[in-house]
């Protein structure tokens, strides 16, 4: 019998980059997975790949926990969902209210909010105690930090997304597993190329995996359900 790890969106940027500093530090009863809707660049060695999972279907979660389940039926030890958008083809981020497009918030909402909803609803039950459930977020989902305005239907979704975590986390306690959202910071993926940031102000998928395991890794039951920057800074709501 074993434990699983399970990262979801595990052949992007940052899950693979997840994928490659956690599988080492399994024992040899754990077990690792990735979920990715497509097979993307080379495999993650040692991982187990469970192809064609998407957030936005049920039904691919659901057969997704399945088959974690009956590989390892002692359950998960750590889940984090690094699946997410920002921008997609040619939607980007609005800078206005006018800018609003009912599709592009309802896409945003799909992915960045109900989909960690339906990932704890499938793997909630196989999370037992000093389990930890991780979704990756972002700082401008901070109701109280922001100053700037502006990327409306991301800002919202993530938002969302963090009233989910808080409110997952507060039933998972009871089973002692703890639930907290986390900011990687601006990383040098797909998801901020379009964006032309500077080099000097971003990390690469491996530090900022580093950073964010350190605080993962000392985070007590007593905090979660919070949101915490990749430096252990709690984010406001």
């Amino acid at each position: 019998m074993s434990r699983a790890v399970v990262i979801f969106g595990g052949l992007g940027g940052i899950g693979r980059a997840f994928a490659a500093a956690l599988g080492p530090r399994l024992s040899p009863s754990e077990s690792l997975f990735v979920t990715t809707r497509r097979r993307q660049g080379e495999s993650v060695a040692g991982a187990q790949i469970l192809e064609g999972i998407d957030v936005c279907d049920e039904r691919t979660i659901a057969r997704a926990s399945g088959l974690v389940k009956e590989a390892c039926p002692e359950g998960v030890k750590l889940l984090i969902n690094c699946a997410g958008i920002l921008h997609e083809d040619s939607k980007r981020p609005e800078r206005t209210v006018e800018r609003v497009d009912r599709d592009w918030m309802a896409r945003n909402m799909e992915i960045n909010a109900i989909g960690p909803a339906l990932i704890a609803k499938h793997f909630a039950p196989m999370l037992g105690a000093d389990a930890k459930l991780v979704t990756l977020s972002a700082r401008v989902g901070s109701i109280g930090d922001n100053g700037l305005g502006g990327w409306i239907s991301y800002r919202a979704s993530k938002a969302a997304q963090n009233q989910i975590t808080r409110t997952v986390a507060i039933e998972l306690k009871r089973k002692k597993v703890m639930c907290i959202g986390i900011h990687p910071g601006t990383v040098q993926t797909q998801l901020s190329d379009p964006f032309k940031v500077a080099p000097s102000k971003l990390f690469t998928p491996d530090l900022a995996v580093a950073k964010m395991l350190k605080v993962i890794d000392n985070l007590t039951l007593e905090q979660t359900g919070q949101v915490f920057a990749y430096d252990g800074t709690v984010i406001p709501w």
